[in-house]
């Protein structure tokens, strides 16, 4: 007897609440948001591709038709390419150019390796254990993917420019400069 339509639709969103999927959004959003400024290297830099196109993927997967799989992660694995190299260049600039978004990445071709994570996606939501929970719990994660997927950080550039005094630049985050300048200046070292 073949399943019916609404519970393979149900199986799959529940794909959302698994675990694999969970623990690579906690770690895409862990490392976006708190390891990469904190460690800042080339570890967080590679895991947020990982931990992003897996993710990505079972998003993906998780929505439409599972006999659409292999088109669906070849599309993600084509726009992954493109993103990762300079042909999404006039896309990033006509985007910039007519919204206040600001899209930018870097080119990195060895960012190309975690396409390996497209076969994994593959494989993870065919043995993926069901979980069950309310029927609300796949849209909130869903929503917080979409969230995660958008909301990749990066250095921000900091500039302090008083009249007549020098211009200084730093390329770490806010956070991180300011935790440099309070190892190396106690502004009150008598309450100290």
């Amino acid at each position: 007897m073949s399943e019916s339509h609404s519970s393979v639709t149900s199986r799959r969103l529940y794909l959302l609440l698994s675990p694999g999927f969970l623990l690579a959004l906690l770690l895409l959003i862990l490392n976006d948001h708190v390891f990469k400024y904190t460690f800042h290297n080339l570890v967080t830099g590679k895991l947020s591709d990982l931990a992003g196109l897996f993710v990505f993927s079972i998003f993906w997967l998780a929505l439409f038709d599972q006999q659409k799989s292999r088109e669906i992660l070849v599309a993600i694995g084509t726009l992954f390419f493109v993103w990762k190299t300079e042909l999404s260049e006039p896309f990033i600039d006509l985007i910039n150019g007519i919204s206040s978004l600001n899209f930018d990445r870097v080119v990195d071709y060895s960012d190309l390796y975690a396409l390996f994570m497209l076969p994994v996606a593959s494989w993870y939501v065919k043995v993926a254990p069901q979980l069950s929970s309310s029927q609300m719990a796949p849209i909130g994660i869903g929503v917080l993917s979409l969230v995660a997927f958008v909301g990749t950080s990066k250095l921000n550039t900091i500039t302090y420019n008083e009249e007549a005094r020098p211009t200084y630049e730093f390329t770490e985050t806010a956070w991180t400069v300011v935790l440099a300048i309070n190892e190396h200046f106690d502004p009150n070292p008598l309450m100290s």
